[in-house]
């Protein structure tokens, strides 16, 4: 069973709004007909690149099934937009695209991000061992700073997974891609380049 609260009982917010739409963090999809949440996930990157807004229009495109790799997502294929022509035991599993509503889980600010990364004092822990791994790392072209502020929302956005029902549950990524390098379309994926501000 989900033990996240439906969106109108945790007050959550429209990530699809003009207050909102803008900023990067952990989102969800709520199924207005089925009354669940069915997927979480993140942005950050690049803010004119990388937001709610531009996520949400790259999801109602997958939807559409324009590109191979559209095809290979469980997501777009249980939640395909109305005008595919999806198998009715397909679409009697998921729903249409057009019935989901995106709701902001947490939200970065400009304010907080010192506290997230500042390695001593600050709201995380950040161990020698992981600094050192995260220094190895090349996503986000080397960047310390939006390295840590990554895996911060990484984290958040695996915590908030973790409350969905796994029978509802359609994301099969891994979490962590920018640095584990590998998607999941059903089959992993290697990204030898994956690079989350392109």
């Amino acid at each position: 069973s989900c033990l996240l609260l439906p969106p109108y009982e945790a007050k959550l917010e429209d990530a699809r709004s003009p207050e909102f739409k803008a900023r990067q963090g952990v989102y969800a999809y709520w199924d207005e007909v089925k009354k669940r949440w069915i997927r979480v996930g993140r942005v950050y990157g690049d803010k004119r690149k990388r937001n709610f807004g531009v996520r949400d229009k790259e999801h109602i495109k997958g939807s559409l099934h324009l590109d191979p790799d559209s095809i290979e997502s469980l997501f777009y294929l249980l939640y395909a937009d109305d005008s595919m022509d999806i198998p009715k035991e397909i679409r009697k599993a998921g729903g249409k695209f057009h019935d989901l509503k995106m709701h902001v889980l947490w939200s970065l600010s400009e304010y907080g991000i010192n506290s997230v990364v500042k390695e001593v004092d600050g709201l995380f822990h950040w161990d020698d061992e992981v600094l050192e791994g995260l220094r190895k790392s090349k996503a986000y072209k080397g960047d310390m700073k939006k390295k840590k502020i990554a895996m911060v929302i990484y984290l958040i956005e695996f915590v908030y997974s973790l409350l969905l029902s796994p029978d509802d549950n359609v994301s099969l990524n891994p979490g962590f891609e920018a640095f584990l390098r590998v998607i999941n379309h059903g089959k992993q994926i290697w990204l030898a380049d994956y690079d989350e501000e392109e």
